[in-house]
């Protein structure tokens, strides 16, 4: 939650809140992993978040694999791999080592790609991510109704950065958990074409990778943007229900409408008018099952009165088709 527009919701729901800063995510936790697989998974993934070059992606294996050292963890035996035998290194393990490998660098080159990997994993580390207030389990977090609030990280890309970070540990958790019928849990992202800015390219994000597979792991994701035309194709393609509101801006009405209506010309034009009449409590509506454009009416805009029971669904059942149905 970007911005705490969840708070509420999730109190009355008897949820629990955290801070992006107390939750340890444990990146490097190995769960019966070789230590080098779970290393090559995080330097790829740092690789895209922070954008280092080749000789930084390199480097910074290098380091993790001192981290994993220094904490008696060997991927050439397998008892050390336990983690409830021997504690994974942290971030704040991951940037000692690298200070003590840019202390001792002697090449000049080599010292200059240290020092800006070592700034770079440090400026997480300042931001509040993975630092010594994390003390929240990932486990803990995922394992009921919660919010984790993002507003205590000090810039956006932290904030970006952290919501990353902590796909991945779910989308490892997730494959540990194996497939399944049925839903697990959700996960809902507001603002998720601020994760999508970060600059991680949209294949390797794991916010599309739990988008595009988390369903046969019993996993859904629900996410929101005022911004569409931000948000990762795969995100969007992937997506069995999608809702548009009122959208003023040409340029997002004929994005939002070229996806409603899987490039049909002749829901197009229909579609970007209905997008600027749009009221407050109404919204178009497509699904995986029903590709004709629905249009929705909300009867009851929950504020300070009772949510609605479950017998009170704020959804009108008999919703208005705004188009002509296809002809195949």
């Amino acid at each position: 939650d970007f911005h705490d527009d969840f708070i509420k919701t999730v109190e009355k729901g008897r949820g629990k809140i955290y801070s992006a800063e107390e939750v340890d995510l444990n990146l490097w936790k190995l769960n019966g992993k070789n230590p080098n697989e779970v290393t090559i998974e995080t330097v790829e993934m740092f690789t895209e978040i922070l954008n280092l070059d080749y000789l930084q992606a390199h480097f910074l294996k290098s380091v993790i694999r001192t981290a994993y050292e220094r904490c008696g963890i060997s991927p050439e035996d397998p008892t050390t791999w336990d983690s409830w035998s021997k504690a994974p290194p942290n971030l704040e393990d991951i940037v000692n080592a690298c200070k003590s490998l840019m202390d001792g660098a002697v090449d000049r080159e080599d010292k200059r790609d240290l020092i800006t990997l070592h700034h770079n994993l440090d400026s997480l580390l300042t931001a509040g991510i993975c630092s010594s207030k994390a003390i929240i389990p990932f486990l803990e977090v995922i394992q009921t109704n919660a919010v984790v609030t993002l507003k205590e990280l000090n810039s956006e890309n932290a904030k970006s950065a952290f919501v990353e970070l902590f796909l991945y540990r779910l989308y490892r958790h997730m494959q540990h958990q194996g497939i399944t019928k049925g839903v697990r849990q959700y996960v809902v992202i507001d603002e998720v074409q601020k994760v999508c800015a970060l600059g991680v390219e949209d294949k390797s994000s794991y916010l599309s990778k739990l988008c595009a597979e988390g369903r046969k792991y019993g996993f859904g994701v629900v996410t929101s943007s005022q911004t569409p035309d931000g948000v990762y194709k795969t995100v969007v393609e992937n997506s069995p229900i999608l809702f548009a509101f009122y959208q003023r801006e040409p340029r997002l009405q004929s994005y939002v409408a070229e996806f409603i209506s899987s490039g049909h010309a002749e829901y197009q034009t229909l579609i970007r008018d209905s997008l600027k009449k749009l009221d407050v409590t109404e919204c178009l509506c497509v699904t995986s099952l029903n590709k004709d454009p629905l249009l929705i009416e909300v009867e009851h805009m929950p504020g300070k009165q009772e949510l609605p029971g479950k017998q009170e669904l704020p959804v009108k059942q008999k919703a208005k088709v705004i188009g002509p149905k296809r002809p195949f």
